[in-house]
Parts: structure tokens; C-alpha cells; sequence
């Protein structure tokens, strides 16, 4: 006989229910499986690469703000607002023919559309599996509107930070064609010859239109949608906006903006607004650093599936431990200086709304780089 504290190595233990220790049955991990998607609180319906809906849970129902199974046999495409419904079948048959997954296995940003019309964001993740002999996607849905309104409060907090900074800029932007205004004004009055000093007047007036209507459009705060958007014209109003500053600060800035760049999907205010925070932290580096020449360089390098717009510094550099959090919200290294945190986490937001990547490298004591990847637009090059 064992003592009632010697484990007896004879006697296996006995299972406990829901112990997780024998095997599921194929018909106990079909139940499961059910259960998962039955309970899941995000959306997931699953579809024929032909787009019919197969299997939709009810978080899903809900969302689109469909009874049960009503969406059952359905077209996918009828979740789905303009453009997506009619890009859909194209991405998916270009990826049956090519392998090259657009949207198949990535996730991403994209609208779709409930039963009454109305339309709202969600973040899209398709998968690919198959069923016998027949492929399937399977779709996880994520409502995100609630997310989306608060980028979008966030978005225009910062938008609002970097328009007072860009006001002393702008002022003496502005300042330098009203003088030249005045000055071709009074030499028509004192005789001068008209017609010279009135075209340096139409020009210099025309300049100052372009800098407001930059100005303008930056500062819009109302719906945006996504188009298509020249990459290098968002880069000089950009710069046109922030010359000024930086030439009163001693910055050199050196621009290398391609005329001949395909178009980018994306919206050229919130891009606009990137640009302009990358802009600015690019020169609080170089001002941060003492000894050297300030220089800011600005390039725009085309591959074969979108562009990257890189914005380089020789500025003091970011910190190796740094590196990792830099696009976390509320994280800063310019607390002291009014610094909110929010800059880079916000135009990482705006760039993967815009399916592209916003990425960084940097060195210490010899400057960063923060490089912006956007695809090209699809119907453009269509």
C-alpha cells in the first residue's frame, strides 16, 4: 500500500471534463468550430471565389445590419460601396491568375456598405483555405468607426499644432510679394512704364493665391476620400509651405521631386499633413544639433509598385532603444517642448489607410530617415 502522499505510479488520473486532456473527435471540433464562429465578436463570412457568401455569424449580421441568413448566397460585392464592389472581382481573379495577393492574406483598411446604404469603415483580413476540391476566403470584419472618429479629432488636433507653426512662415512667405506689390504699385504712380510692373504685379498676386490655397487645403478639416493623388505636386506645396521657416532657421532644404511620378492612392491633405510632421521633426533634429551643416533632404524614389517619398536628416539621431516606439501614441522625446506624442503615431495611421508603410532608420549622432511607401493608384495605370 502507497501513503496517501506517494503518488501511485500505476494509476493514470482520471480525465476531468473540459481538462483539454484527450483528443477532440472530428464531430467534437466540428461543434467547436461552430462555436467559435457563432460567438466571435468580430464579423467573418466566408465566400466562393466566385464571391458567393457561404457562412456569415452574427456579429457579422449585425454589423451590415442583416437578419439571419439573409446574406446567405449572396454576393459579397453587395457589402461592399463604390469603388470596392467594382474592384473586387478583378483583385481576386488577378489573384487566382498570378499569385500576387493585393488583398488576399494582408489586412487593411477599406469601406463597405449595410443593408440601408450607409457606408462606415472596417478593417478587412481575408484568408485563403480550401474545402475539398474548391477554394474559400474567409473575411474578418472589424467595425473601426469609433477608432476612425477619434484619429480623426487626434488628426485634427495635430493638424491645427502644425498650422500655428506654419503661420510665422507662411506670414513672411506671403510678406515678400505684398512688398512687391506695393513697391511695381507706386512705381506706376510715380510713371514708370505700366505694362512691366503690371505683370510683376498678376505674378506675384498669383503667388500669393497658390501659398493660401495650400494653406486652405491643408487646413481642411471634412471628409477625405481617397484618389488619385500626384506624389510629387503633395511634396512641393508641402515644401512650399515650410520654405520660409526653415531658410529663416538656416536650413537648407534640398528637394529631389520627380515630374514624372504615377499617382498614388491616397488624400493629399492627410498627406500633406505627414509630410509636414516629418517635415518638422526633421528640424527640430537638425537644430538639435550643434555642430554641422542643416540639411533636410527630400526625395522621391519610384519602384515597381508604388513610390517612397524619403525625408532624410542630418540631424543629432534617434536613440537604438528608441527606435521601436517612436510611432507608439503619447510617446515623445519633446515633452519639455509642447511635444504631444501623437505626430508619428497619426501619420503612421494615415499612411496604412492609404495601404502603404511608413518606416525609419536612424543613427546616432549622424541623422534618421523616415521613408513613406504609397502604392499606385490602380485605375491610373489601368
Amino acid at each position: 500500500m502507497t501513503s496517501p502522499t506517494t503518488p501511485d505510479p500505476d494509476r493514470q488520473p482520471t480525465p476531468r471534463p473540459g481538462s483539454g486532456s484527450r483528443p477532440l473527435s472530428i464531430a467534437d471540433e466540428a461543434t467547436l468550430m461552430r462555436t467559435i464562429i457563432a460567438t466571435a465578436t468580430e464579423g467573418i463570412v466566408t465566400m466562393t471565389q466566385n464571391g458567393d457568401i457561404e457562412l456569415v455569424n452574427r456579429a457579422a449580421e449585425l454589423m451590415f445590419g442583416f437578419g439571419p441568413g439573409e446574406l446567405i448566397g449572396q454576393d459579397v460585392r453587395m457589402l461592399m460601396p463604390s469603388p470596392y464592389c467594382e474592384e473586387h472581382q478583378r483583385y481576386v481573379q488577378s489573384y487566382l491568375d498570378t499569385g500576387v495577393a493585393r488583398v488576399i492574406g494582408i489586412g487593411r483598411e477599406v469601406m463597405a456598405q449595410r443593408k440601408d446604404g450607409s457606408q462606415f469603415p472596417i478593417h478587412l483580413s481575408v484568408g485563403e483555405g480550401v474545402v475539398g476540391n474548391r477554394r474559400v476566403f474567409v473575411a474578418i470584419l472589424s467595425d473601426i468607426s469609433v477608432r476612425k472618429e477619434l484619429q480623426s479629432r487626434l488628426s485634427l488636433a495635430e493638424r491645427l499644432v502644425a498650422i500655428g507653426e506654419l503661420a510665422a512662415g507662411v506670414a513672411h512667405e506671403i510678406n515678400n510679394p505684398i512688398n512687391t506689390i506695393l513697391n511695381c504699385a507706386q512705381l506706376i504712380r510715380d510713371g514708370d512704364s505700366p505694362q512691366e510692373h503690371s505683370q510683376m504685379i498678376a505674378d506675384e498676386a498669383a503667388r500669393i493665391a497658390g501659398i493660401v490655397q495650400d494653406l486652405l487645403q491643408f487646413a481642411r478639416s471634412d471628409t477625405r476620400e481617397l484618389g488619385p493623388t500626384d506624389a510629387a505636386d503633395a511634396v512641393r506645396r508641402t515644401v512650399r509651405l515650410v520654405q520660409e521657416n526653415f531658410t529663416r532657421l538656416g536650413i537648407k532644404l534640398e528637394v529631389s521631386a520627380m515630374a514624372e511620378v504615377p499617382t498614388v492612392r491616397a488624400d493629399r491633405s492627410q498627406l500633406q499633413q505627414v509630410l509636414i510632421n516629418l517635415l518638422n521633426n526633421a528640424r527640430d533634429a537638425v537644430i538639435a544639433r550643434r555642430d554641422g551643416n542643416k540639411i533636410i533632404m527630400v526625395r522621391l524614389e519610384p519602384d515597381q509598385a508604388g513610390v517612397r517619398i524619403a525625408v532624410q536628416d542630418t540631424g543629432v539621431g534617434i536613440p537604438a532603444v528608441l527606435l521601436d516606439r517612436i510611432f507608439e501614441p503619447f510617446f515623445t522625446t519633446k515633452r519639455a517642448r509642447g511635444g504631444t506624442g501623437l505626430g508619428l503615431s497619426i501619420s503612421k495611421s494615415i499612411v496604412d489607410s492609404f495601404g502603404g508603410t511608413l518606416s525609419v532608420t536612424s543613427q546616432l549622432g549622424h541623422g534618421s530617415e523616415f521613408g513613406v511607401w504609397l502604392p499606385f493608384d490602380a485605375e491610373s495605370r489601368n
